[in-house]
């Protein structure tokens, strides 16, 4: 992985640079969600229900020479038709704005205040929602949202 992550140096040299990632496998036919996460969180809207299920990732990157014993766990989740899956890197919450960091709590709600649109809506209004937050201030980092609709 430090090869991949282009982190190799000399013996000595220690790497506390690490990268945070989702895997999914989704299986529809036995409504099972595969989970995975280097520092990740997952947020699930079931069907029928308010509020919000997390999963969280294991608190460790990948790459990083910071922790010696990894192992990530896979978390087997039920689905069912018409959850929503959302999974995401810290981009958004992290960015910051004339308030300072937009937050995981801000982006969680604007989230959960939209989860009945389409994706397309739901792209806009994150869209929006970031440039009206950011305003003058440079992107920090990537931003990624993936939504899966069961």
């Amino acid at each position: 992985m430090l090869k991949t992550l282009q982190q190799q140096g000399i013996e000595t040299e220690k790497v506390n640079d690490g990268m945070d990632i989702s895997i999914l496998k989704l299986n529809l036919s036995t409504q099972q969600l595969t989970f995975a996460s280097a520092k990740r969180t997952l947020w699930i809207f079931e069907n029928g229900k308010i509020d919000i299920s997390e999963y969280k990732g294991d608190k460790f990157p990948i790459g990083s020479s910071q922790f010696k014993e990894k192992k990530f766990t896979e978390k087997q989740i039920s689905i069912q038709k018409n959850d929503l899956i959302y999974a995401f890197t810290d981009g958004y919450a992290d960015q910051f704005g004339s308030e300072g960091k937009m937050t995981i709590r801000r982006f969680r709600e604007i989230l959960a205040q939209n989860k009945d649109k389409s994706f397309t809506e739901q792209e806009s209004i994150l869209a929006q929602k970031l440039q009206e937050w950011k305003q003058n201030e440079a992107q920090t980092d990537d931003i990624l949202v993936v939504g899966i609709k069961i």
